[in-house]
């Protein structure tokens, strides 16, 4: 079963199947855009080393803050969230740290939109999920770094990178200003190393550089105006390497 330490919108839980396992050469992951990191936690070996980069300082305050909780005090806050209303709680009724407020509203999903504002309810967190990813999170394996992955990775023999870039298209979530698919192209080629970039229906449009395979196509559970099924089609493309060598466990360079 799959695990990640809190939901997040857009994160590729229910793509993993499609990656396969990873190849024994891999030493690290780099996720660029960490969010939940759903595919390092699912994918990492013991000693696979794990980098994150992450903008959302809350989203980084969440990863300290688990990185010193304990299990014992997961159950804890469970007992304390199941003896509270799950319709009616409200985070402020809540004594507990701000980081745990951010996680306890985290429930579907966060948007930037709402960056600088909490979620007023709390979501049901999955708890068992959370618990499996605390001992990658506490080892010293696992890194986030707080900001941008544009200028400062560092990549080398070993390294792969698990590229899922902020949707675009969806302007009214994203600062024009702040992201770019070239920044994401110039990012992929400039370190040079076996890359899985996943994304969303304009894959083909924003990043013309590469070949997408179609992972799925998805029926969005809220209809157009005209009544018609909205889908969302899912892409993934392997640079660097051979998308069936994740299958093989072995990570062939294209030369």
């Amino acid at each position: 079963m799959s695990k990640v330490p809190f939901r997040w919108l857009g994160n590729k839980v229910s793509l993993l199947h499609h990656f396969g396992s990873l190849p024994n050469t891999i030493e690290r992951i780099i996720e660029p855009y960490a969010g939940s990191m759903a595919y390092s936690f699912n994918n990492a070996k013991r000693n696979t080393k794990v980098v994150g980069y992450e903008l959302d300082d809350r989203v980084v305050g969440i990863y300290d803050w688990l990185s010193k909780t304990t299990t014992k005090e997961i159950d804890s806050l469970r007992v304390m969230y199941e003896g509270l209303s799950q319709d009616g709680a409200l985070l402020s009724d809540v004594d507990v740290c701000q980081e745990i407020k951010h996680w306890l509203s985290l429930g579907g999903a966060m948007l930037p939109v709402f960056r600088n504002k909490i979620y007023p309810r709390m979501k049901h967190p999955n708890w068992e999920s959370v618990k499996k990813c605390l001992p990658l999170i506490q080892s010293n394996n696992f890194k986030i770094v707080h900001g941008s992955s544009h200028k400062i990775i560092e990549s080398t023999t070993g390294d792969m990178l698990f590229v899922d870039p902020p949707y675009w298209e969806s302007g009214h979530l994203y600062d024009a200003d702040s992201y770019h698919p070239s920044q994401t192209i110039e990012l992929i080629n400039k370190a040079n190393i076996p890359t899985i970039l996943t994304y969303g229906d304009f894959a083909p449009d924003h990043f013309r550089e590469y070949n997408f395979n179609v992972l799925e196509r998805i029926t969005l559970n809220k209809p157009r105006k005209d009544s018609t099924s909205r889908t969302r089609t899912e892409h993934a493309s392997y640079i660097n390497c051979h998308s069936s060598l994740f299958y093989s466990n072995v990570f062939d360079i294209l030369k």
